[in-house]
């Protein structure tokens, strides 16, 4: 169960023919809820075939949000873009804009084997989704009743992988996967369409013999249909995220688990991504959707004080991390982008039992930055 409270001032232009540069904006109030439910059973057994190993997983899960939203608007303060005034005053909008409440009902039945045949290992996955949505909204600025909506949406998706292990710790490997997801929301009044993707994928993990460090390099295309994206145009009665109709990704990841020595760890990993809108509004085809950076990198250090052999240390910690994001495009034409930031992070813990107890610092170095900012039209 959650549940968040967001004030929002956006821009909604300029007056027609007005070259004084004084911006219209509007300010929104919304409150959300969400409780959500989720029940997975499954059984697992393993068998043979003659020289097959088979390791068999049946199971269904279950899965069940509740959620509102409840979004105020009113006129804001305008702004004059050649001699700005920060800081003003915006009364709490209270002119009822959206009163909506979504049910979604999820169930998945699913079947895995893992067919091990001397060092080849066949991972076949098969599932079965249905889905239904019950959705009453009211959209005071289009229609003051509300609007019931219901609809039932069913998906069968698939995994296949071929591993081979070698001998001195490498495994290349190759995939396949198909995924279908229902999306809480509102389009309009509307509920989301839910997301499907497919994802080809190709690699190699490497786990040094006698060593739990772990080293993979991978490539990845990956295709999603009805992907939510914010919203580079919110005004006063447009909704905070819009669908796109298919964004393809392509790209690379390297990651590193490695024990450098005795209590030492580090954990490291790159991300190169290329994504691009095949289906979207004109002027779209071929961008890169707003807010997804091209790259990422994180790095982490692990020590565990207990290492050292002093009693008192025993079951205590400490970490510090890195984290590099790159830029992004503010607009969907990718005319304007927020530059890229880098952020260091630290951690103190501490080890009783089953129980740890963390004091994390984020942003360690109090950094300014911008993980994002609007489009053309602000």
């Amino acid at each position: 169960s959650q549940s968040g409270n967001f004030r929002d001032l956006t821009s909604i232009g300029y007056l027609p023919d007005d070259f004084s540069g004084i911006l219209q904006r509007s300010a929104l109030s919304t409150t959300e809820k969400i409780n959500q439910t989720v029940l997975d059973t499954h059984l697992q057994g393993k068998l043979s075939t003659g020289p097959v190993n088979h390791t068999v997983l049946v199971g269904i899960d279950w899965n069940r949000m509740n959620s509102t939203a409840l979004k105020f608007v009113d006129d804001a303060p305008s702004l004059n873009v050649f001699n700005p005034v920060y800081f003003q005053p915006v009364p709490m909008p209270s002119s009822l804009d959206t009163d909506a409440k979504q049910r979604l009902d999820q169930v998945g039945f699913y079947v895995q084997d893992q067919i091990k045949y001397e060092k080849w290992v066949l991972t076949l996955s098969g599932r079965h989704d249905r889905v239904s949505n019950n959705t009453i909204a009211t959209i005071t600025a289009l229609d003051p009743s509300p609007i019931p909506f219901q609809n039932r949406d069913s998906a069968y998706t698939g995994r296949a992988g071929l591993t081979y292990l070698f001998s001195n710790g490498i495994s290349p490997y190759a995939s396949y996967s198909q995924s279908f997801l229902p999306q809480a929301g509102l389009a309009d009044g509307a509920p989301f369409d839910p997301t499907r993707a497919s994802q080809y994928e190709v690699g190699i993990k490497y786990q040094p013999v006698g060593t739990r460090s772990l080293f993979t390099v991978a490539l990845f295309e990956l295709t999603k249909t009805n992907v939510l994206t914010p919203n580079p145009n919110v005004s006063s009665f447009a909704n905070q995220f819009i669908q796109v109709g298919e964004i393809r990704s392509r790209g690379a990841e390297v990651e590193a688990r490695a024990e450098i020595f005795r209590g030492m760890n580090l954990i490291g990993a790159f991300t190169y991504n290329d994504v691009k809108v095949l289906d979207g509004a004109d002027g779209t085809v071929g961008k890169m959707p707003i807010r997804v950076p091209n790259t990422t990198t994180s790095g982490w250090l692990d020590y565990n004080l207990g290492a050292l052999n002093i009693d008192w240390l025993r079951g205590f910690g400490i970490g510090g991390g890195v984290r590099y994001v790159g830029r992004v495009f503010n607009d969907e034409e990718n005319t304007s982008t927020t530059r890229s930031f880098t952020l260091f992070d630290a951690m103190l813990r501490y080890d009783l039992g089953p129980w740890r107890f963390s004091i994390v610092a984020n942003n360690l170095f109090n950094q300014k930055y911008y993980s994002a900012t609007g489009g053309g039209n602000f």
